[in-house]
């Protein structure tokens, strides 16, 4: 099952990597509105980010918008079409607004390992809102693990399952009629809805993400200075 999902998830991530806007673009409008909302907390800024994106996604609502939005849109449904299409999407802008808040909560995302870390992040957080559960404990059955404690590798062979998953989903009536870009009557107040959810989600997750490096960090700093207290005790000792 983990193969076709595998093999399903490396189809869909070429076709979002293809729609997507750069990192340098991303940066720039999230540096953009730190220096217009001086002040805020990342968590307030988070707001900004997931209303601007969500706003996105509601204008994507109409066929006639997309063209304006995706360069390259003529090819890419020559290419693609069908489902996939509507899959990649959907996704384009969540894979964009995690980038987004994956930078405004302070994690690098020109890092290849932070900007994967951003693409599992809205990936999950979408099948969890589109299946109505939790992606870790329905397929991987790992209650309790934090995405961001898995090695690199480990990110990558996710990536691709819950991508995988996502692809078979739309393949079904049920999720074609939850998905925001496969028709006219969906409307755009779906599409801001769900990606205003799957924002909610990202930044729960990015402020547990933070708040447990801040918490590695502190007892980092207590190691040292209990090291620098041993070191000073010798060095008082062998001065008697």
């Amino acid at each position: 099952m983990y193969k076709d999902d595998k093999k399903s998830g490396e189809a869909l991530l070429s076709v979002i990597e293809s729609v997507i806007r750069s990192d340098t673009e991303i940066i720039s409008e999230v540096e953009r509105l730190k220096s217009s909302q001086q002040g805020l907390e990342p968590s307030e800024r988070a707001i900004e980010i997931i209303a601007l994106y969500s706003n996105r996604s509601a204008i994507s609502g109409g066929a006639s918008a997309l063209p304006a939005l995706i360069p390259g849109w003529g090819t890419l449904v020559t290419v693609v079409g069908g489902a996939l299409l509507d899959t990649a999407l959907l996704l384009k802008f969540e894979v964009e607004m995690a980038l987004a808040l994956c930078w405004n909560f302070g994690f690098d995302i020109r890092e290849p390992e932070e900007r994967q870390m951003a693409f599992l992040l809205a990936s999950i957080s979408t099948y969890d809102i589109k299946n109505g559960e939790n992606f870790i404990v329905d397929v991987l059955q790992t209650e309790g693990v934090a995405i961001w404690n898995y090695a690199p590798r480990q990110v990558s062979k996710i990536l691709l399952i819950v991508l995988g998953r996502l692809a078979l989903m739309n393949a079904s009536k049920s999720m074609l009629k939850a998905l925001p870009l496969v028709g006219v009557a969906i409307g755009s107040g779906l599409n801001k809805y769900l990606t205003t959810r799957i924002g909610k989600q990202c930044t729960e997750r990015l402020e547990e993400r933070l708040h447990n490096k801040e918490e590695i960090r502190g007892q980092e700093g207590e190691e040292e200075c209990i090291v620098d207290a041993i070191i000073q005790d010798e060095q008082e000792s062998d001065n008697v």
